[in-house]
């Protein structure tokens, strides 16, 4: 139980690029590596703050990942465990790791909505409006686990463009991020909207550096003038 309350303890601490950065340089991965290998011996919660730990740290340092054989050898099994919060941190690690490994093709009108649970409302509606204008739209209704991050990949790698609703919920969330951050890898075009009331996307983290100086849709207001027509 110490090492689950010492892993979740990172997990938080590294939300912070420069604090992943440097956890990678304190050794961390020395200390997952011990955990993972004692995995029949400790319980799954900690099991999952390791794997989410590795999620997080996929952002900033890939290719440190990538070149820990045992790093790598752990989240390939672990993508296959059957508890899903285990299987979905490391399923989205390998991705965000490997990167862009299909050759699929893209299809000139397939749209990705990219999107935080909170927002499926209007995520919903998006697509709706999308599909009445002859769109093929990829959204996904139920929350993402295990193998339906590699479907999740697919649609990102044969989408012509990405959605993202931004708000609070979508910067904080790792997954949306793995998802943004897989879509800037294959080089989709990237379209913000904004999708809650009187939130600044310019404020700092992750999603206000990918955004940079883009313009952005005020999806919310223009959701309330069609409602008030």
């Amino acid at each position: 139980m110490h090492v689950h309350k010492q892993t979740n303890v990172q997990t938080n601490v590294s939300i912070n690029d420069e604090n992943a950065k440097l956890l990678i340089e304190l050794g961390i991965l020395d200390v997952i590596i011990k955990i993972l290998h004692s995995k029949t011996k400790i319980d799954e919660e900690a099991i999952e703050a390791s794997a989410q730990l590795l999620q997080q740290l996929s952002f900033t340092s890939a290719k440190d990942l990538r070149k820990n054989r045992d790093i790598m050898n752990e989240l390939t099994e672990l993508k296959s465990s059957k508890n899903t919060g285990i299987s979905e941190a490391a399923s989205f690690a390998l991705l965000s790791i490997q990167g862009h490994s299909r050759t699929m093709g893209t299809s000139k009108k397939q749209i990705m909505i990219s999107y935080s649970w909170e927002q499926q409302s209007l995520a919903k509606k998006l697509k709706s409006r999308l599909s009445d204008r002859g769109f093929d739209v990829w959204i996904d209704v139920e929350k993402m686990e295990g193998a339906t991050v590699d479907a999740m990949a697919a649609a990102v790698e044969g989408s012509v463009a990405i959605i993202i609703l931004v708000s609070e919920a979508y910067k904080e969330s790792k997954n949306c991020r793995s998802e943004a951050v897989h879509a800037r890898k294959c080089k989709k075009k990237e379209i913000y909207a904004l999708a809650e009331p009187n939130y600044n996307p310019s404020t700092e983290g992750w999603l206000a550096f990918m955004m940079c100086d883009d313009l952005y849709y005020n999806l919310v207001g223009d959701f309330e003038k069609e409602a008030e027509k």
